[in-house]
C-alpha cells in the first residue's frame, strides 16, 4: 500500500502562493492536498508543470471541481483545447442545477512531507483518473472558492481516504489529520500493468 497524504493536518488559517504569484488563502479546518491537472494523455508529470492547492471534500460525491478562471490561471490549462467526453458519458451535467462543462482530465495529487501540507518533492505524483470527466464551472459561477477533490475520483482511483485524531499536546488537545492511501501496492493507476 502506498501512502500519498500522510497525516496532513487539517489547515489553516494560513496563505500558500501558486506559480502564478497568486496568494491564496486556506481556511481554517481545510483538507489541503497540492495538485496538478492535465490531460488525459500524459504519462508522466513534467517536473516545472503548475501546482496548486485543493480542497478534498467528503461532501462532494463527484470528481473534481475546478473553475475555468483557476484552470487557465493556476493550471495553465486552455479549456477550448481539450477533449469533452461523449455525451452519452456525460449526459447533462450539472451543479446545483446550474449546467457544467466537462473534459477528459487527469488529475495528479503531490505527496506531502509527513505530518505537513508541504510539498515532498522526493516521491512522484499520483495520478487520478476523472471518469466521466473534469467538471469546470463557467467564469463567473465558481461553485467553490478553491478546487474540489470529490468522493468518486477517490474510489474510481482505488484510494482509501482516513481521518485520523492526533493528541497536539499535553492538555489532551486533539487534531485531525487526514491521509490518501492507494490499495495497490507501490505503484499508482499509470505504473499498473
Amino acid at each position: 500500500m502506498r501512502t500519498i497524504i500522510d497525516s496532513s493536518p487539517l489547515s489553516g488559517p494560513a496563505w500558500v502562493q501558486v506559480k502564478s504569484g497568486e496568494r491564496i488563502q486556506i481556511w481554517p479546518r481545510q483538507t489541503i492536498v497540492w495538485v496538478s491537472v492535465t490531460p488525459p494523455t500524459f504519462i508522466a508529470l513534467p517536473t516545472e508543470w503548475p501546482r496548486f492547492p485543493a480542497v478534498v471534500d467528503s461532501g462532494f460525491n463527484s470528481t473534481f471541481l475546478i473553475s475555468e478562471l483557476q484552470l487557465r490561471a493556476w493550471a495553465g490549462i486552455d479549456l477550448q483545447r481539450l477533449p469533452t467526453p461523449p455525451d452519452d458519458r456525460t449526459g447533462h451535467p450539472t451543479i446545483r442545477g446550474r449546467a457544467v462543462r466537462m473534459f477528459e482530465g487527469a488529475v495528479w495529487i503531490h505527496t506531502n512531507v509527513s505530518g505537513t501540507i508541504d510539498l515532498d518533492s522526493r516521491h512522484e505524483p499520483f495520478v487520478l483518473y476523472a471518469t466521466p470527466g473534469v467538471i469546470v464551472s463557467p467564469p463567473g459561477k465558481a461553485f467553490a472558492r478553491l478546487p474540489l477533490i470529490g468522493m468518486k475520483i477517490l474510489e474510481d482511483n482505488g484510494l482509501q481516504l482516513a481521518f485520523d485524531p492526533q493528541l497536539k499536546d499535553s492538555v489532551g488537545t486533539c487534531e485531525i489529520r487526514m491521509s490518501i492511501r492507494s490499495i495497490l501496492a507501490n505503484e499508482s493507476p499509470a505504473e499498473a500493468p
